[in-house]
Protein backbone atom coordinates (compact mmCIF):
# COMPACT_ATOMS: atom_id res chain seq x y z
CA UNK A 1 0.00 0.00 0.00
CA UNK A 2 2.17 2.45 1.01
CA UNK A 3 4.46 1.82 -2.18
CA UNK A 4 1.90 3.13 -4.36
CA UNK A 5 1.22 6.14 -2.21
CA UNK A 6 5.14 6.77 -2.37
CA UNK A 7 5.72 5.66 -5.90
CA UNK A 8 2.92 8.79 -7.32
CA UNK A 9 3.77 10.97 -3.86
CA UNK A 10 7.82 11.37 -3.84
CA UNK A 11 7.99 12.58 -7.45
CA UNK A 12 5.15 15.04 -6.84
CA UNK A 13 7.35 16.24 -3.78
CA UNK A 14 10.46 16.89 -5.51
CA UNK A 15 8.79 19.18 -8.02
CA UNK A 16 6.88 21.21 -5.22
CA UNK A 17 10.34 21.46 -3.80
CA UNK A 18 12.09 22.62 -6.86
CA UNK A 19 8.63 24.81 -6.99
CA UNK A 20 9.26 26.37 -3.58
CA UNK A 21 13.14 26.80 -3.83
CA UNK A 22 12.36 28.84 -7.36
CA UNK A 23 9.55 30.68 -5.36
CA UNK A 24 6.67 29.24 -7.90
CA UNK A 25 3.39 29.61 -7.08
CA UNK A 26 3.00 25.93 -7.71
CA UNK A 27 5.37 24.91 -4.65
CA UNK A 28 3.40 27.20 -2.36
CA UNK A 29 -0.08 25.74 -3.35
CA UNK A 30 0.95 22.19 -3.02
CA UNK A 31 2.89 22.58 0.09
CA UNK A 32 0.28 22.32 2.71
CA UNK A 33 -1.33 19.32 1.24
CA UNK A 34 1.98 16.99 0.63
CA UNK A 35 2.52 17.81 4.27
CA UNK A 36 -0.74 16.60 5.20
CA UNK A 37 -0.43 13.31 2.97
CA UNK A 38 3.18 12.80 4.55
CA UNK A 39 1.30 13.10 7.81
CA UNK A 40 -1.34 10.52 7.33
CA UNK A 41 0.99 8.51 5.83
CA UNK A 42 3.02 8.22 9.08
CA UNK A 43 0.37 8.13 11.44
CA UNK A 44 -0.69 4.30 10.39
CA UNK A 45 2.68 3.48 10.41
CA UNK A 46 3.11 4.54 14.10
CA UNK A 47 -0.01 3.48 15.31
CA UNK A 48 0.63 -0.43 13.80
CA UNK A 49 2.77 -1.64 16.42
CA UNK A 50 0.33 -0.43 19.29
CA UNK A 51 -2.43 -1.81 17.52
CA UNK A 52 -0.24 -5.26 17.31
CA UNK A 53 0.68 -5.03 21.11
CA UNK A 54 -2.49 -4.82 22.12
CA UNK A 55 -3.84 -7.53 20.04
CA UNK A 56 -1.20 -9.82 21.56
CA UNK A 57 1.46 -10.21 18.87
CA UNK A 58 4.65 -9.19 18.05
CA UNK A 59 5.46 -5.42 17.66
CA UNK A 60 8.03 -4.32 15.55
CA UNK A 61 8.72 -0.92 17.83
CA UNK A 62 12.02 -0.33 15.90
CA UNK A 63 9.88 1.93 13.30
CA UNK A 64 8.49 3.90 16.00
CA UNK A 65 10.81 6.10 16.99
CA UNK A 66 12.51 7.34 12.96
CA UNK A 67 8.38 7.46 11.92
CA UNK A 68 7.22 9.44 14.58
CA UNK A 69 10.30 11.65 14.31
CA UNK A 70 9.15 12.67 10.32
CA UNK A 71 5.31 12.44 11.94
CA UNK A 72 6.23 15.26 14.32
CA UNK A 73 8.16 17.29 12.17
CA UNK A 74 5.70 17.36 9.55
CA UNK A 75 3.29 18.14 11.69
CA UNK A 76 5.52 21.10 13.16
CA UNK A 77 6.43 22.25 10.02
CA UNK A 78 2.97 22.38 9.16
CA UNK A 79 1.59 24.25 11.57
CA UNK A 80 3.96 27.07 10.82
CA UNK A 81 3.24 26.86 7.14
CA UNK A 82 -0.47 27.27 8.13
CA UNK A 83 0.19 29.71 10.50
CA UNK A 84 2.14 31.98 7.95
CA UNK A 85 -1.39 32.67 5.55
CA UNK A 86 -3.38 34.99 5.35
CA UNK A 87 -6.61 35.13 3.19
CA UNK A 88 -6.37 37.00 -0.01
CA UNK A 89 -2.17 37.35 0.38
CA UNK A 90 0.19 35.66 -2.12
CA UNK A 91 3.30 34.91 -1.68
CA UNK A 92 6.04 37.26 -3.21
CA UNK A 93 7.66 35.88 -6.51
CA UNK A 94 10.96 37.35 -7.74
CA UNK A 95 8.63 38.93 -10.90
CA UNK A 96 6.48 39.99 -8.70
CA UNK A 97 6.03 43.86 -8.63
CA UNK A 98 3.75 43.85 -5.29
CA UNK A 99 5.07 46.65 -2.86
CA UNK A 100 7.24 48.15 -5.60
CA UNK A 101 7.40 52.30 -4.75
CA UNK A 102 6.25 54.05 -7.91
CA UNK A 103 4.00 51.25 -9.22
Amino acid sequence: MHVLDLAFFLPAVAVSGVQLLRRHPLGYATAAGQLVFLALTCLPIVVTPVVAALRGHDPAWAVVMPVGVVFAVTIAVLARTLRGLTLGRTPRTRNSTAGVAGQ
